[in-house]
């Protein structure tokens, strides 16, 4: 009797066990395809089945840091900091710890938790630390400190050295873009329009490299029909008019509505080039239609294909060695900077 006991015990354990890696997996799996919904619910039902396990909470606290439930994803890695008997995990916990302190822009508990992990065996092979690291550096514009993290990580070759490439890529691109502006958007890791329009009318001038003297005549769609008007107490009042009023179609008042702070994304940027272009020069904006695309996810029958790929072929622009342009990504205010500074290089050979 006791042996069929513990006969069933044991298989309703092995049972158990199995299921629980299996809701994990699929949790993993949904995470890394980016269905946040279904990770949530297979996270949540891995936890159910065995509520000591590390591994469900690193991935919960990861999930509740990409949807930015920053107090959801610290509750998550501090319950699986304290059940990991893993070092490799408790590593993996810190860094997402690291993370988490960026997006809250605490960078002095950022590099606790760094130095936390430094104490871990393991520590030194353990590229996302320094990755993470490196990137609340640049954010706090440590770019020394940022530069020697990312030396380390890059040395190790792990699945972390895209994301130290494009880190290091973007401590780059703040650098250049602090060289040839005083504004303080270099440094924001995402630019909105009524930014972008500031740049158009103070930095690249567009109003006299168009010679358009549009600037005093009210347009259709600066009002709205209902006395609602979005830009009214944006900083950037005045320049979201005159950009509205040069006819560029990507940088419209629409009924009273810009959506000032509407973050802008790579091919609304390209679409703004086009614009651009077109005004002065009359580029074509169907010139690249029919034609196959280079970008492994932007497919030639995009309706920002054509505006990406003139904007691609003029330098303005550019994707990375595997093809990926990321047209949906949002644009930092160095890249958006560097692009209307080297935009306003062509409209002057130009002229």
């Amino acid at each position: 009797m006791n042996k069929l006991f513990l006969a069933t015990f044991t298989a309703l354990a092995l049972l158990a066990s199995s299921v629980f890696a299996d809701k994990l997996d699929d949790a993993n799996t949904a995470f890394a395809a980016g269905d946040l919904a279904a990770a949530e619910l297979n996270y949540q039902a891995a936890i159910g089945l065995d509520r000591k396990n590390a591994g469900a909470f690193l991935g919960l606290g990861r999930l509740y840091l990409a949807w930015d439930q920053l107090d959801k994803s610290a509750e998550a890695i501090k319950t699986g900091l304290r059940y990991t008997k893993s070092k490799p995990q408790k590593l993996d916990l810190l860094a997402t710890s690291i993370r988490l302190e960026n997006a809250r822009g605490n960078y002095k508990k950022a590099k606790s938790y760094y130095s936390k992990a430094k104490r871990v065996r393991g520590s030194k092979a353990h590229a996302e630390i320094h990755v993470a690291m490196a990137n609340a550096a640049i954010a706090a514009q440590k770019y020394e400190d940022a530069e020697e993290l990312l030396t380390k990580a890059l040395a190790l070759k792990s699945p972390f050295t895209a994301e130290a490439v494009r880190a290091l890529d973007n401590m780059q691109l703040i650098k250049k873009a602090v060289a040839i502006t005083d504004s303080d958007f270099a440094y924001s890791p995402a630019i909105n329009r009524s930014q972008v329009a500031y740049l158009l009318i103070n930095q690249l001038k567009i109003q006299q490299k168009l010679d358009n003297n549009a600037a005093d005549e009210s347009t259709v769609g600066e009002m709205s029909d209902q006395n609602l008007i979005d830009y009214y107490n944006s900083s950037f009042k005045d320049e979201i008019i005159m950009v509205h009023r040069l006819g560029l179609r990507s940088m419209r008042i629409k009924n009273g509505a810009f959506q000032p702070e509407r973050a802008l994304t790579r091919v609304e940027l390209a679409l703004l080039i086009e614009d651009v272009l077109h005004a002065k020069f009359d580029v074509s904006r169907t010139h690249f239609i029919g034609t196959d695309s280079p970008f492994t996810d932007l497919s030639s029958n995009h309706t920002g294909f054509n505006a990406m790929m003139t904007a691609v072929t003029r330098g303005l622009m550019k994707g990375n060695q595997e093809g990926v342009i990321q047209p949906d990504a949002l644009v930092s205010g160095a890249e958006a900077i560097l692009a209307l500074h080297n935009l306003e290089s062509i409209l002057n050979k130009k002229s």
